[in-house]
């Protein structure tokens, strides 16, 4: 499916007033490498099959919340697969507003199940586990726009 200018203006001005340094959109054969600095400071990601998360993974803490509260969340455990985002969007939890999740932590799922959808461009794009497992952890919140290969929900292996 080809991008219209204005897709692309849209996607450019969301850019812009995100955080972000660099970004890579793919649709179909179009490829579009942008950079805040002007130069390209990493190689363009590839996508990959779903990879075990590093033993040392950092563990997103508020900056004002107190330290009981950061303590409380659970390390990653190496053995937790992490399920990364395919592309760039809204992350959402359920299949619409209102309706129960896709997954529960402690959830059982296949290979095959749903988790989650990520919403690009007013398209939903189902995310699949890819592992059967327990859900052990679920890293962002529902509505969140998420990066690409970014982890977005954990899972103990079968």
């Amino acid at each position: 499916m080809a991008l219209s200018e204005s897709e692309i203006l849209r996607v450019l001005d969301m850019f812009d007033r995100s955080s972000w340094s660099e970004m890579l959109l793919q649709s179909g054969s179009m490829k579009l490498l942008i950079s805040k600095t002007g130069r390209v400071q990493s190689q363009p990601p590839t996508a990959t099959a779903l990879q075990p998360a590093p033993a040392a993974a950092p563990v997103p803490a508020a900056s004002a919340a107190p330290p009981a509260a950061a303590a409380a969340v659970p390390a990653i455990d190496p053995c937790w697969i992490a399920v990364k985002a395919p592309m760039l969007g809204h992350f959402y939890a359920a299949p619409k507003p209102g309706a129960p999740p896709f997954v529960t932590l402690g959830q059982m799922v296949t290979a095959e199940d749903t988790i989650a959808i990520l919403e690009v461009m007013k398209l939903m794009n189902h995310v699949k586990a890819g592992v059967a497992g327990k859900i052990a952890r679920i890293a962002v919140a529902d509505g969140d726009l998420v990066e690409f290969e970014q982890a977005l929900i954990y899972i103990q292996p079968a």
